[in-house]
């Protein structure tokens, strides 16, 4: 297992990463799975790559990412999956990994013999559904990460009859993302909407995260109590009221680190940040990076974000 380490530099208690592969996975078909948790940015984003004979799968749960595949950007959300083919290329649109908690497995469907403990029937079914897979981009239902936690918990812990409990959760886990995408693609809806209430908060932060209103404020305005639209905010988008401020100003903020009439210090009072300190600190922490290095890296990397992607976050 290679855990709390990316690319040789150990990760701090608020950063997570651990993964399977090679001689420590179970599984004979999956070359690697894994779990990272990101409380705080790490430097390195994924960086561009293809898996030559694998499916990919990444499943998000808490933050949201800015990739990209093929000639493509998303932004994967909590509670999507990002999947890849094999021979696509993908990446990281910034060069950090953003705050984030997820999943993801690689899959390689062998060409002619039959996956182990499925039989030829069966594994012929999986190749044409796997092949079949239309969205990049789609809905996770809640057996997701179960079924991840199913293997993982065989690796991390395990016995003489792990492989065989390893290689069952797998199967359930193909099956949920067949299914999960087959659903999603049957309620031709690209994304779950807001509800009227969330959105108008939404649209009240977006505006004026300079001078953001209090919670309470915005809590009243959509006809809430301060609790409920705590829980109902993070519910349907993923973050807490000030992460999704905190959002809005660092997205705003990278934007205006472009253009060199902003010093750091306009940045910051812009933005309704107390000082430049406070700005640098919080930008740090979703980008694992000051703005004067954001400003710096960006200067000195393509503006295609298949050529900015610096240090594999899974390697």
């Amino acid at each position: 297992m290679v855990e709390s380490v990316i690319e040789g530099a150990p990760l701090s208690a608020r950063q997570h990463h651990e993964a399977f592969e090679n001689e420590t996975c179970l599984l004979e078909h999956v070359p690697i799975i894994g779990y990272q948790r990101y409380i705080e940015a790490v430097a390195n984003g994924l960086v561009p790559e293809a898996h030559t004979d694998a499916y990919e799968f990444h499943y998000i749960v808490r933050g949201d990412l800015d990739w990209w595949a093929e000639d493509k950007a998303c932004r994967v959300k909590p509670g999507m999956v990002f999947m890849t083919r094999p021979g696509e290329m993908h990446g990281s649109s910034d060069t950090f990994f953003q705050p984030t908690e997820l999943y993801w497995f690689q899959l390689r469907v062998p060409k002619s013999k039959s996956m182990a403990g499925l039989t030829s029937t069966e594994t012929n079914f999986l190749r044409q559904r796997l092949g079949s897979l239309t969205e990049r981009l789609f809905s996770a239902s809640n057996q997701i990460r179960p079924a991840f936690e199913c293997i993982l918990d065989e690796h991390r812990f395990p016995s003489s009859s792990s492989p065989i409990i390893a290689r069952a959760g797998l199967h359930q886990l193909i099956g949920f993302l067949i299914r999960d995408h087959d659903m999603y693609i049957g309620s031709q809806q690209k994304s779950t909407p807001l509800s009227s209430q969330i959105q108008s908060a939404v649209d009240l932060i977006s505006n004026s995260f300079a001078e953001p209103p209090p919670i309470d404020t915005v809590a009243n305005e959509v006809c809430m109590s301060p609790g409920h639209f705590r829980a109902r905010f993070r519910r349907e988008t993923g973050f807490s009221p000030y992460e999704f401020l905190t959002r809005c100003r660092i997205d705003k903020a990278k934007d205006m680190l472009l253009n060199d009439r902003w010093s750091v210090t306009d940045v910051a009072f812009r933005l309704g940040y107390s000082s430049s300190q406070n700005f640098a600190s919080a930008f740090k922490r979703q980008t694992g990076m000051t703005p004067t290095e954001f400003r710096g890296n960006c200067k000195a990397s393509s503006p295609h974000g298949k050529e900015r992607g610096g240090g594999n976050g899974r390697e």
